[in-house]
């Protein structure tokens, strides 16, 4: 369940519970703000929720691409490693 409030600065946030992180042990929790409205701020988070619910929920990251294919690259060679990538 989400939790919409009102913010100082007269915009909408909400925070959407996810569950505990596996690793930490910690709860693990979506915030995001700047909405205009609360309905805007509202239908958000119900957005989140389903995604969240489905597994489909994609968390955005300031990671850019060639950060992004030099860890690609590290677990594609172990794959190939292990022999799954012989042949091709």
């Amino acid at each position: 369940m989400a939790y919409i409030h009102k913010r100082s600065n007269g915009k909408w946030a909400y925070t959407v519970s996810c569950g505990i992180d596996p690793l930490t042990k910690k709860p693990k929790q979506i915030t995001k703000s700047g909405f205009a409205t609360k309905k805007d701020a509202t239908s958000a988070a119900r957005k989140v929720e389903a995604e969240v619910e489905n597994g489909t929920f994609i968390k955005e990251t300031k990671m850019t691409f060639e950060s992004f294919t030099q860890d690609w690259i590290k677990v594609y060679s172990q794959k190939c490693k292990n022999k799954q990538c012989q042949g091709t």
